[in-house]
C-alpha cells in the first residue's frame, strides 16, 4: 500500500468512525442523557481502578456539555471521591481539580472535599506527580477555595458531619430539636404505652416500618417503670427533659448518625452504591411516586417536593422515605411533613453559612456511606480523627494566611487564647478578613480583655450589617448577644458611653430575635 492508498484508507477509517460514533454521541446527549451519569458512577467506582481514556472523554462531556445538569456532575465528583479513596489514580486526582476550578456552584465545593480527602490519604505519593504540585499551588491563589480549606478544616476537626460527635460537644442538641418538634412536654396515655410496650416486646420482623423508627429509640425497662408509675391515672405528662431519659439514646444517635429511614441495609435500595450519592431533584419520576402512592389530601404534591428538596436531611433520606411512602399511614406522612417543614426554617437558623451546611451535608454523606455501605473499611478515613491541620500536606494546598487562620483557630479551640492571638499577628492587616475578625474578637473576650475586643468587634458586626458576610438571623443575634456582654462588663470604665452601647446591643438583639 503506497502512502496514497494509506491516506485514502485512514479517511475512510475516520468518515466511518465518525457516522457510526457520531450517531452514538448524539444518542448520549438525547436518548440515554438521563441515564448516562449513573454509569459513569459505575465505571469510575467499579470498572478498573485505573479510568480509561473513553471515560475521561466522556466525563469531560459532562463538564463542557451543559445540557447535562448539575446534579449529573456532582454524581460524577462523588463517584470519582469514591473510587480515589479506594485506589490512587493521577487522571482521577487531574479531574477532580477540573471540577474544582470550573466554579460551578454547588459542584465545586463537593469537588473540593473529595480533592483535600484525596490529598490527606496519598500526601506522601505527590512528589511523584509534579503536574499535580503545580496544579495544587495554583489554587493557593484563589480565595474562595482558601476560605473553603479553612472551613473544611473546622468541619473535619469539630466532627459536626458526625450526630454522635455533635452531641458530645453539645448534649442539650438533642433535647433542642426534640422541643421543636414536639413541644416543651409530651402526654403518653396509657392505652399509647400499651400500644409501644407491645411494639417492643414484638419481633422487628413482623412490627411495621413506623413502629420501627419510633420505638427502636424507646427503652421497653423505662416504657414498663412509666406504666408502673401510672397507678389509678389514664395519662402521664412529662417534659421534653424527662423524656429524654426514655430514649435509648445510643440507638437514636445511631439512626440519626446513619440514616433516619434505613432499618434494613438489605433493602435493594441501598446495595447501589449509586443511590448514596443521587441528587434529590425534583423530576417526574418523583411525581410519580407522590401521585401513585401519596394519598394524604391534606398535602399539596407540589408544596411536599419543595419542603424535600429544601430540608437539610440528606439526599439519600429523601429518596429512601419516597421509595417506602405506600408502608406509612397518613397520620405519619402528615407528623413527618410537618417534621420536615419545622427543619427547613430551623436548617435556616444555623451557626454556619451556606458554604460551610454544603461542605458538611458532604462530608456526612462520605461519612455515612463509608460506615454503612459494604465496602473494604480496613483504611476507612474515618477511623482517625481528621484535621488538614499540622500535616504537611497545609504546605502543598494552603497559603500562608490560611496556614495561620488554621493555626489559629487550632489554638483558639484549645483555649491557647495568647497563642492565638500571637499567631494571628502574622497576617497583614490589609489581609484581615471576617473570620480574622471574629478570631481577635474572640480571644480577647476570652482573655477578658474587653476594650482590647471592641475595634475587632465592632468590624465583625459592621460587616455583618453591611451584608459582606452572608449570616442569619440567629448569627446576627448571637454576635449582638456577645457585644451587649461585653459592654456590661465594662460599664464601670465609662457608664454612660458603655451603657448606651449596651442598651443599643440589647434592642438590636431583642429585634433580631
Amino acid at each position: 500500500m503506497n502512502e496514497q492508498e494509506l491516506a485514502d484508507a485512514l479517511d475512510t477509517k475516520m468518515k466511518l468512525y465518525n457516522e457510526i460514533f457520531g450517531i452514538f454521541d448524539n444518542q448520549l446527549n438525547t436518548t440515554y442523557k438521563n441515564n448516562l451519569a449513573g454509569v459513569i458512577f459505575d465505571r469510575i467506582v467499579f470498572a478498573s481502578e485505573q479510568i480509561q481514556n473513553s471515560d475521561i472523554d466522556t466525563i469531560q462531556k459532562f463538564r463542557n456539555n451543559k445540557q447535562y445538569e448539575d446534579c449529573d456532575r456532582t454524581l460524577i465528583v462523588s463517584g470519582l471521591t469514591i473510587s480515589l479513596l479506594n485506589h490512587f489514580d493521577a487522571k482521577k486526582l487531574h479531574l477532580l481539580i477540573d471540577f474544582v476550578t470550573d466554579f460551578e456552584e454547588g459542584v465545586w465545593q463537593k469537588a473540593l472535599v473529595g480533592l483535600l480527602f484525596t490529598l490527606t490519604r496519598y500526601n506522601n505519593k505527590l512528589g511523584l506527580f509534579p503536574e499535580i504540585g503545580k496544579r495544587l499551588n495554583e489554587l493557593k491563589e484563589i480565595a474562595d477555595i482558601q476560605n473553603s480549606i479553612y472551613i473544611i478544616d473546622r468541619v473535619l476537626r469539630f466532627g459536626s458531619y458526625s450526630a454522635k460527635e455533635t452531641y458530645k460537644r453539645n448534649p442539650n442538641r438533642v433535647i433542642d430539636i426534640l422541643k421543636v418538634y414536639m413541644g416543651n412536654s409530651i402526654d403518653l396515655t396509657r392505652e399509647e404505652l400499651i400500644e409501644i410496650q407491645n411494639d417492643l416486646n414484638t419481633s422487628s420482623c413482623n412490627t411495621d416500618i413506623e413502629s420501627k423508627m419510633i420505638n427502636s429509640i424507646l427503652n421497653k425497662d423505662k416504657i414498663d417503670e412509666l406504666l408502673s408509675k401510672l397507678g389509678d391515672a389514664e395519662s402521664i405528662s412529662m417534659s421534653i427533659n424527662d423524656f429524654v431519659e426514655v430514649l435509648d439514646l445510643d440507638t437514636y444517635l445511631e439512626l440519626y448518625e446513619l440514616n433516619p429511614f434505613r432499618f434494613n441495609l438489605k433493602d435493594d435500595f441501598f446495595k447501589s452504591s449509586r443511590n448514596w450519592f443521587m441528587p434529590f431533584k425534583d423530576n417526574e419520576n418523583i411525581r410519580n411516586i407522590l401521585v401513585n402512592d401519596c394519598n394524604v389530601e391534606d398535602i399539596d404534591i407540589v408544596d411536599f417536593i419543595s419542603v424535600l428538596q429544601k430540608s437539610s436531611i440528606s439526599d439519600i433520606d429523601k429518596h429512601c422515605f419516597l421509595i417506602h411512602i405506600k408502608d406509612y399511614s397518613d397520620d405519619f406522612i402528615c407528623m413527618l411533613y410537618a417534621i420536615l417543614s419545622i427543619d427547613i426554617l430551623d436548617s435556616q437558623n444555623k451557626y454556619m453559612s451556606i458554604l460551610e451546611k454544603n461542605i458538611t451535608m458532604f462530608v456526612r454523606d462520605l461519612y455515612r456511606f463509608s460506615k454503612s455501605y459494604e465496602i473494604d473499611n480496613k483504611n476507612n478515613m474515618f477511623d482517625k480523627k481528621l484535621s488538614i491541620y499540622g500535616q504537611s500536606l497545609l504546605e502543598k494546598i494552603a497559603n500562608n494566611i490560611t496556614k495561620i487562620k488554621i493555626n489559629s483557630q487550632y489554638l483558639y479551640d484549645n483555649e491557647n487564647y495568647k497563642e492565638s492571638l500571637e499567631s494571628l499577628q502574622n497576617i497583614p492587616k490589609n489581609k484581615y478578613d471576617f473570620d480574622i475578625f471574629e478570631l481577635f474578637a474572640n480571644n480577647y473576650i476570652a482573655l477578658e480583655q474587653y476594650e482590647d475586643a471592641i475595634p475587632y468587634l465592632d468590624k465583625v458586626i459592621l460587616l455583618i450589617e453591611n451584608g459582606e458576610n452572608i449570616v442569619n438571623d440567629t448569627i446576627k443575634a448571637a454576635w449582638y448577644r456577645k457585644a451587649k456582654n461585653l459592654y456590661s462588663n465594662l460599664e464601670d470604665k465609662a457608664p454612660d458611653e458603655y451603657r448606651n452601647t449596651y442598651r443599643a446591643y440589647l434592642d438590636k438583639e431583642t429585634t433580631v430575635r
